[in-house]
């Protein structure tokens, strides 16, 4: 039975002009979210340009918090790319398909472009730029040695969250304490299918992947957001004279 503290989703298709993208508004209870889906690497150029226009940051007022995930359309393997990037900034939500070469026969890998991984390696190595997530060391690993790309500065959730005596472990649970919002109970997202050759990419990012997706890294950017806000309250009561402590 539903109660105040669940969260309601929907996800509607966005009809623009530009072909390379495909677009959704994803609704998670008041609040519209855009979703890009694209390859093209003009659009991501494009979308990263507006996202260093978003400060989280009073003290630092260029810093931008930016959440990044990793997916695997074809059952993950260790040293496989991932075959899906999502970035979020606020209520902008981008996701990005790599090109795919052909590896052996008819297995289809996913490689950066060159002028998209110039993108992402300006963007993310910024100092300018903090990358937060649930679990972040090991994307950061993964970034690095599958797609060549560093990131300046990651902080994961979990330890942020730690620092403010919260000491749950995955999403669902930050969400609950920092936001005091229940996830969707969600059926297993299985982001590959037995007999995908890594070609139909568009085809098998169904509305439900993709909703779900931008729902996770929403939340993973406002639960940043709520830990941040924290920090500086504590700092803030602090020089005040209060108790808080440095974070």
């Amino acid at each position: 039975m539903a109660n105040e503290n669940d969260v309601l989703m929907t996800i509607n298709p966005l009809n623009i002009s530009d072909t390379d993208v495909v677009a959704h508004t994803v609704q998670i209870d008041k609040v519209k979210i855009l979703t890009m889906v694209t390859e093209s690497d003009q659009v991501m150029a494009k979308w990263l340009k507006e996202a260093k226009r978003f400060t989280n940051n009073t003290k630092r007022p260029n810093t931008i918090v930016v959440t990044l995930s990793g997916h695997n359309v074809k059952a993950p393997e260790p040293r496989r790319p991932f075959d899906l990037l999502v970035l979020s900034v606020a209520s902008s939500c981008f996701m990005f398909l790599p090109d795919k070469e052909c590896a052996s026969g008819y297995e289809y890998v996913p490689r950066l472009s060159p002028r998209s991984k110039i993108l992402l390696e300006d963007f993310l190595q910024s100092r300018n730029v903090t990358v937060v997530g649930v679990g972040i060391e090991t994307l950061v690993k993964k970034m690095y040695m599958l797609h060549g790309i560093t990131i300046a500065n990651a902080v994961d959730l979990r330890e942020l969250a730690e620092k403010h005596e919260i000491w749950d472990k995955d999403l669902g649970g930050l969400s609950m304490s920092v936001l005091g919002k229940n996830l969707p109970e969600q059926k297993k997202i299985h982001w590959w299918l037995g007999n995908w050759n890594g070609w139909h990419d568009f085809d098998e990012l169904t509305p439900e992947k993709v909703m779900y997706a931008t729902a996770e890294a929403y939340f993973t950017f406002q639960i940043a957001s709520g830990l941040i806000a924290k920090k500086k309250e504590k700092q803030k009561n602090k020089k005040k004279g209060g108790k808080g402590s440095d974070v």
